[in-house]
């Protein structure tokens, strides 16, 4: 803050804007935003007043937090229940945070919401890594009710659902 004098006192002399900053030794950026802040304020003779009057008028400090959201104090989701919400069909992350900001209108913003519910699933699920030999094994993931195989000598079905029987069909599919 003590460059804010040697500013306003290089501009008094007459020198422009940028020889200011450069005989100050800041941006010019610096400078513009001292000058501006100045004039906002409406003071008519900066030089009169002390460096820390003219500090706390170009750079007020940040107001007391009024707002649970300015006070960092944002209501936090409910990470277990939106976790089970997920494992259901048609449940989406951003259906589930239209939800929570519909109940909680200074809550999260959508990018928060889904980082720290990736953090927790990350923290709170069990991953099972395992080395797998090149070509020793074919995994399938299924995206739909069913998978089908038809080859000549045998066909079955797979289903995903849970209380199904996974091996549905052994019988050859006519040709």
């Amino acid at each position: 803050m003590g460059k804010i004098k040697d500013i306003l006192k290089y501009r008094a002399a007459g020198l422009s804007q940028r020889e200011a900053a450069a005989a100050a030794g800041v941006s010019l950026g610096t400078v513009n935003t001292v000058l501006s802040r100045i004039k906002e304020a409406g003071i008519k003779d900066p030089l009169a007043r002390k460096e820390h009057e003219l500090g706390a008028i170009v750079y007020p400090t940040p107001r007391a937090a009024s707002s649970p959201v300015s006070a960092g104090k944002r209501p936090e989701p409910d990470m277990e229940f939106i976790h089970k919400e997920m494992q259901r069909p048609g449940v989406t992350l951003n259906l589930l945070w239209e939800e929570y900001k519909a109940a909680h209108p200074d809550g999260y913003g959508r990018s928060q919401f889904c980082a720290r519910y990736f953090t927790f699933r990350k923290e709170n699920e069990v991953y099972m890594r395992k080395a797998y030999k090149a070509g020793d094994q074919m995994m399938v993931a299924i995206a739909g009710c069913c998978m089908y195989n038809a080859s000549a000598s045998i066909s079955w079905v797979i289903s995903p659902l849970p209380d199904a029987i996974r091996l549905m069909a052994f019988r050859p599919w006519p040709l």
